[in-house]
């Protein structure tokens, strides 16, 4: 299955990307490399290149992310590891309503802020 990358979805996340300050975060040759393909998509039509391609959506997957979702990647990465220290511990015999608790999306968020803001 191939995805065809066209200038005008590779315009939207550029500009996604510019206006949540994601676009400065990228290396120097991944700006450059998503700026020729915007070049060529515009003058030569959609990319079809499957290793292209591939390399595209890592870029713009990174131009897609927002404070929200590391928020929660960072959040779940805690309440993973709080999870097993209970588990090894036996804490959930003893509070069997820390397990729902863990699973909450306010105190994932809540532990996903601790991490980001040391």
């Amino acid at each position: 299955m191939t995805i065809n990358l066209d200038f005008e979805s590779l315009r939207h996340f550029h500009l996604l990307g510019l206006r949540n300050r994601l676009w400065n975060r990228l290396t120097c040759i991944q700006r450059v490399f998503y700026k020729a393909s915007m070049w060529y998509t515009r003058t030569r039509g959609s990319i079809v290149n499957n290793k292209i391609v591939e390399m595209l959506t890592g870029i713009i997957r990174k131009l897609k992310t927002t404070r929200r979702d590391n928020t929660l990647i960072l959040g779940r990465g805690r309440a993973e590891e709080i999870r097993s220290i209970c588990i090894q511990k036996g804490v959930f015999g003893w509070c069997p309503r820390l397990s729902v608790w863990l699973d909450e999306v306010n105190y994932i968020i809540y532990q996903g802020i601790l991490r980001m803001n040391p």
